[in-house]
């Protein structure tokens, strides 16, 4: 039996040896200092374990603390922690201003100074030092030993966003067990400011706005929020710029002066619409004279004003020559969008290729001209490959040109050649002497001919007979012309007429004044000598159809002989040989032997 509870309490023993025990840390004391010495030195606010009363909001102050462990060794983390609802919520004291209490460094403690025991030793255990904390780096946890305990020490000070007439709670929040927790009461002597916001605020299309307000008293400061309390701290200032916007917004703003804060004050933040307003993109652009480009503003709701750079107040404009064009709209709100447009304006060449009708006439050349826009350092483009400015054509069909002018504009033009009718056609004209001064008028071969205008050159009326006779009323050498008509055109021919057989003819007259020989004539080789003062201004034959067939050069007028050769075409026959001179016309008749 005896044996037997031996045993039973070895394992017992055994048991509770080999269990793990749990530490147990608390804030087992606390004592608020001045901040007017090193960590030895600092005098005491009060009494340890004692509340104290902060009546100025920009006071520099210290919290010293005892922390305690038991069972097993634990760790006190580098930051404290403050409460305002009496333990149910805490905030950590880091360098941070947007919270009620902030670390603060001072130039009579170091960060991370290790402490002395100040606090005495009623807590038992043993003391090892901790550290000054000032700063949120470098940070710190301190290890703390079973038994063990250490003091720590944070130089604090108030923030805008500290409350008056309010309980703070301050503790580490690495203890595990309740302990004695840091009390420090708020009532700052001071006298509440009086805070003016705008009711609103707006700003035109997306982005930040000034959110600016003013307090009655200098010194003070506006503290703004997104919500009415807690939210997001947007920033602390008498004017501050907001995060971006894209809708509109409630903000809320506090002001606050030496502790005192006011009530809490909406602000509407308007973020109203811009006008739209796209010229496009800049334009290099080919037109023909006197084109006009429209520039547009583009559609804009009722209200709004729309003022260009030459002050017309219309959505759209028309522009006439190259340049920067500006135009300004403002919509109902007080919304302003603006946009510049540059418009470089080359002038196209001008290419009309049926100007003169699309239709040929078989038989007769058509030209096509493409305009002088291809000159002084252009080209031309034909599709028959031709470079020119015009080309002639013979044949239906289709025609294009390209034309492009020095400035690279470019244009081409189409035209669809079609016939309409063939060309009139005569191989020659006919003038048969019928004895004195009458010749029968002949066309030679007539094609595609529907009516005949004969003109006898010497004043006398027109005739449209096909194969006309007419009599000359002088002697001369007359240019008859003929004028054949088909559906779709016109052609001239023309006969000179040499009319020498009206009048008295005086033979001896001529043989006075100068002789022509040999004649017959059989080598084509003739000599004429004049008889007296008698001057030869010129030379022709005609054949006895009245066609001339040849004219002699006179190379000195004033000579008394010359001589002429035939042409070797002529064949034998009887020709006139006319002889103007400076006495009158002698005609001469040759008879020419081949």
């Amino acid at each position: 039996m005896k044996n037997s509870f031996i045993l039973i309490l070895f394992m017992l023993i055994s048991s509770m040896a080999m269990a793990t025990l749990t530490p147990a840390l608390k804030q087992s004391k606390y004592r608020w200092r001045n901040n007017n010495g090193d960590e030895a030195t600092a005098t005491w606010k009060a009494a340890e374990n004692t509340a104290i009363t902060l009546t100025d909001a920009h006071e520099t102050f210290r919290l010293r603390t005892e922390y305690y462990c038991t069972n097993a060794a634990s760790n006190v983390d580098h930051f404290v922690s403050y409460s305002k609802d009496g333990g149910t919520t805490w905030t950590t004291v880091t360098a941070s201003d947007t919270n009620d209490f902030m670390l603060t460094n001072s130039t009579l403690v170091t960060h991370g100074t290790s402490t002395t025991n100040q606090l005495g030793t009623s807590t038992g255990g043993t003391f090892a030092a901790g550290k000054v904390v000032s700063q949120n780096n470098p940070s710190m946890t301190m290890p703390i030993a079973a038994s063990g305990r250490i003091e720590m020490e944070w130089v604090i000070k108030p923030t805008l966003f500290t409350q008056n007439s309010t309980t703070y709670l301050f503790e580490n929040r690495s203890i595990n067990t309740t302990g004695t927790r840091a009390v420090l009461n708020t009532n700052f002597n001071c006298t509440m400011p009086a805070l003016t916001l705008p009711s609103s605020i707006g700003r035109c299309g997306p982005g930040t706005v000034e959110l600016s307000g003013s307090l009655n008293t200098t010194g003070g400061s506006i503290i703004w929020r997104t919500a009415p309390t807690g939210g997001t701290i947007l920033g602390t200032g008498l004017s501050i710029t907001s995060p971006a916007y894209t809708a509109n917004t409630i903000v809320y703003a506090r002001g606050t002066k030496d502790g005192c804060t006011t009530a809490s004050q909406a602000v509407n933040v308007s973020i109203n619409s811009k006008p739209v307003v796209n010229l496009g993109h800049d334009l290099d652009t080919c037109l023909f004279a006197a084109q006009t480009i429209m520039l547009n503003a583009g559609p804009q709701p009722a209200g709004t004003n729309v003022v260009w750079d030459n002050n017309s107040t219309n959505l759209q404009r028309q522009v006439d020559q190259s340049g920067t064009y500006y135009v300004l709209v403002t919509s109902a709100n007080g919304c302003k969008a603006e946009d510049t447009i540059k418009v470089l304006m080359r002038e196209k060449p001008v290419v009309n290729l049926s100007k003169d009708g699309n239709s040929i006439c078989l038989g007769i050349s058509k030209i096509l001209d493409a305009g002088t826009g291809g000159q002084n350092g252009g080209s031309y483009y034909w599709n028959t490959g031709e470079l020119t400015q015009s080309i002639s054509v013979n044949n239906p069909g289709t025609y294009i040109a390209l034309v492009t002018a020095s400035n690279t504009c470019s244009t081409s033009d189409t035209i669809e050649v079609v016939a309409n009718g063939n060309a009139p056609s005569i191989t020659g004209v006919q003038a048969m002497a019928q004895g004195g001064s009458t010749f029968k008028f002949t066309a030679v071969n007539p094609q595609y001919v529907t009516s005949y205008l004969w003109d006898f050159g010497d004043g006398s009326i027109p005739s449209t007979s096909p194969n006309p006779m007419y009599s000359y009323a002088s002697n001369g050498l007359f240019n008859a012309k003929l004028k054949i008509s088909s559906t779709c055109a016109d052609v001239w021919d023309s006969i000179q007429v040499n009319i020498f057989g009206v009048g008295i003819n005086d033979p001896k007259a001529d043989e006075r004044l100068l002789n022509v020989y040999p004649n017959p004539n059989v080598d084509g080789k003739l000599n004429i000598e004049t008889q007296g003062e008698v001057s030869i201004e010129s030379i022709s034959m005609i054949n006895l159809s009245g066609q001339e067939v040849s004219r002699f050069a006179i190379m000195d007028k004033g000579q008394t002989k010359h001589s002429i050769v035939l042409p070797a075409s002529l064949s034998g026959g009887l020709y006139h040989l006319l002889i103007k001179t400076d006495k009158g016309m002698i005609v001469k008749k040759i008879n020419l032997l081949r």
